[in-house]
């Protein structure tokens, strides 16, 4: 613990926060929970701090986070207070420290919030506001890697313990299923920038679905208009995977809001074609979202099969 507090060596805090982490990973529960004072301190003094010309707090970011998950996850026991104040600490170092450094935020979804909504969910309810409104921001971001990140984490949500909570945030979804369509499938390459072929012939990123074919449209979305050459071979990389994710986004909401439908005996909301008039309304010129949706009732049929 002494080897990573504020004034240690970023390269030893480094090590001592990835030593930490392997301890967590490897040890069983019970040990956990006979050194949780020193845990809970050491984590609420540890956490990386982004100084000017400190790149290694970045990269600690990753260990800090996966250790913190694990901590939170193996230490709890009926009747312990401690792990809502620690909650609150971890999402509040993503929110508000790692925002700002988009190579740090990436790690703190990965390791951080992801690992959370697969293990134990239910303990973000209380705090579901918070995350939804994180993952919202997250999948305007014109990184392709941080809004893989964002859908993946609200492809949990739809489809676990939170979906009937996570339903509430429909018409906020659907605005970013929208832009994130428009945006990483839609669009084709910046002036100047061609596309890969070899992106499309990758069948591995969309399992039984026949691999997507290259956007043959002249329509360029403003956020792709505006990436470097970098960006979009990020964007190229990670196509396939996103408007698979997407695809499956989109029957999680269709999925949900039938659910509510039935449960309020209201009338039934069509999310395919929400989705359609919304993209219609921000890009008239764009492609048929609709493509997502038939993708949707293919992978589930695939599914079902």
């Amino acid at each position: 613990e002494q080897q990573m507090q504020g004034g240690a060596d970023p390269v030893v805090r480094l090590a001592g926060l990835a030593t930490l982490h392997l301890l967590l990973d490897r040890a069983m529960a019970a040990e956990v929970q006979r050194f949780v004072p020193p845990l809970l301190h050491c984590f609420g003094t540890a956490a990386p701090l982004f100084l000017r010309g400190d790149d290694m707090a970045k990269i600690a970011t990753a260990p800090f986070c996966a250790g913190y998950v694990l901590f939170i996850v193996k230490a709890h026991t009926s009747g312990s207070t401690w792990r809502s104040e620690a909650l609150d600490k971890l999402l509040q170092f993503g929110s508000l420290h790692c925002r700002a450094h988009a190579s740090a935020f990436r790690l703190f979804l990965e390791l951080g919030l992801l690992p959370l909504l697969e293990r134990q969910a239910l303990i973000l309810a209380p705090r579901l506001k918070l995350v939804m409104e994180l993952l919202l921001q997250a999948a305007e971001s014109a990184d392709a890697r941080e809004v893989m990140l964002a859908w993946r984490a609200m492809e949990l949500l739809l489809c676990g313990d939170l979906r009937p909570r996570a339903g509430r945030y429909t018409m906020d979804i659907l605005l970013r299923l929208a832009f994130g369509y428009l945006n990483f499938v839609a669009s084709a390459p910046p002036a100047g920038l061609e596309e890969t072929p070899a992106v499309w012939a990758r069948t591995e990123d969309v399992g039984s679905l026949a691999p997507p074919k290259a956007p043959t449209t002249s329509y360029v979305s403003p956020v792709v208009a505006a990436m470097t050459a970098a960006e979009w071979s990020h964007v190229q990389r990670l196509r396939p995977a996103l408007r698979r994710t997407l695809a499956r986004s989109v029957g999680l909401l269709a999925l949900a809001a039938r659910e509510a439908t039935e449960a309020n005996m209201g009338g039934a909301m069509h999310v395919e074609e929400l989705l359609n008039d919304l993209q219609s309304l921000l890009h008239p010129a764009a492609p048929s979202a609709t493509l997502l949706a038939a993708e949707a009732e293919a992978d589930s049929k695939g599914r079902t099969a």
